[in-house]
C-alpha cells in the first residue's frame, strides 16, 4: 500500500509472513524501534549482498507479520498520529505484540488507547483488561478493571487463574529440562551459531549442555530468560520478545563468528523454540464445567 511500495529514498525493505515488501527508511525504522536500531548495527555475513533484491540491492528483513499488520505499524511510525483501528478491537492485540516485540514503545502507547474507546470498554470489558494486563498498559486496565464492576465475577476466573499457572509450570518444567535442547524439535537448529560456534567461550557446566561442546553462555541466558518469562505469562511468542532476545544478541555481537548471523539464527530458533512450547501448552486440561 502507499506509501510503501515505493522504493524511492528508502534503504531496507521489510518482507511479510504473507511475501508483502514494504519499502522503509533505515532512520525512522530505527528511531521507532530499538530491535532495528541494534539489528542495523550489527555487521552484515559474508552473504549479506545475496538478499537484496536484483531490482533494488536492498537488504531484506523477513518479519513473521502479515502485511495488515506492518502496514499499521509503519503508518503510525511515520506520522505518529492517532490511531483507529480498521477492524474493531480484535485488530488491536497483533499490534500492541509487534510493538512490543519490536520494542516499538511509541507505536505500543499509540495503539493501545484504542483500547479505550466506549466500545472497547463497554462491550468487551474483559478482553481489554485480560489485554492491558498481559501487555502492561496500567492506565488501560484501571478503566477496564472499573467497568467489571458493573458485571459479577463467576467462578471461572478462579478457574482461569488455574489454568494460567499449570500452562506457565508446563512451560518452565520443559525448558529447564537438561535434555531440552537434544530432543526432536531441535534436530534441525544444530547449526544455529549460538549452539555450535567454536570461537567464543561456551558453558559447559549448567542447564541444557548435556553432550553439548559448544553451548554458548549466553543461549543459556536466553533459554533461562524465557523459562522466567513463560512462568509468569505463558504466551509461546514471547520467547521472540525483544527484551528477551536483546541482552544474549548483544553478547553474541563481540564474538565476530557469531554476530553475522546470530540474529537470524535466533529468530530462526525461536520460531520452532515457541511451536513446541505451544504443542505442549496445548495439552493443559481446562476445566469449564460449570
Amino acid at each position: 500500500a502507499e506509501p510503501f511500495d515505493d522504493a524511492t529514498n528508502t534503504d531496507v525493505i521489510i518482507r511479510t509472513s504473507d511475501a508483502v515488501d514494504f519499502y522503509v527508511d533505515k532512520f525512522i525504522l530505527s528511531k521507532a524501534s530499538a530491535f532495528f536500531r541494534l539489528m542495523f548495527t550489527l555487521p552484515q555475513g559474508p552473504n549479506a549482498s545475496d538478499k537484496g533484491t536484483v531490482e533494488t540491492g536492498k537488504p531484506i528483513v523477513e518479519v513473521t507479520e502479515p502485511a495488515a499488520v506492518w502496514e499499521q505499524l509503519m503508518r503510525v511510525c511515520y506520522a505518529a498520529t492517532a490511531f483507529a483501528p480498521p477492524e474493531g478491537i480484535d485488530y488491536i492485540w497483533p499490534l500492541i505484540e509487534a510493538a512490543r516485540k519490536y520494542q516499538m514503545d511509541g507505536v505500543r502507547s499509540v495503539v493501545s488507547q484504542a483500547l479505550l474507546s466506549a466500545d472497547a470498554l463497554e462491550n468487551h470489558t474483559m478482553r481489554v483488561y485480560t489485554l492491558a494486563c498481559a501487555y502492561e498498559l496500567e492506565d488501560v486496565a484501571r478503566m477496564a478493571a472499573r467497568y467489571t464492576l458493573r458485571q459479577p465475577l463467576h467462578s471461572i476466573a478462579y478457574r482461569l487463574l488455574d489454568y494460567h499457572r499449570e500452562c506457565g509450570r508446563v512451560a518452565r518444567t520443559f525448558i529447564m529440562d537438561e535434555s531440552c535442547l537434544m530432543e526432536g524439535w531441535a534436530r534441525e537448529l544444530q547449526d544455529c551459531i549460538f549452539l555450535c560456534c567454536g570461537t567464543c567461550a561456551g558453558d559447559l557446566s549448567g542447564y541444557g549442555t548435556s553432550g553439548r561442546s559448544f553451548v554458548r553462555a549466553y543461549s543459556i541466558a536466553y533459554m533461562k530468560r524465557s523459562a522466567d518469562a513463560l512462568e509468569i505469562r505463558p504466551y509461546p511468542p514471547c520467547v521472540a520478545e525483544f527484551s528477551i532476545m536483546a541482552p544474549s544478541i548483544q553478547e553474541a555481537s563481540s564474538c565476530t563468528t557469531c554476530s553475522p548471523s546470530v540474529i537470524a539464527d535466533m529468530a530462526r530458533f525461536a520460531k520452532a523454540f515457541g511451536d513446541e512450547i505451544e504443542r505442549r501448552i496445548s495439552m493443559v486440561r481446562l476445566i469449564v464445567e460449570p
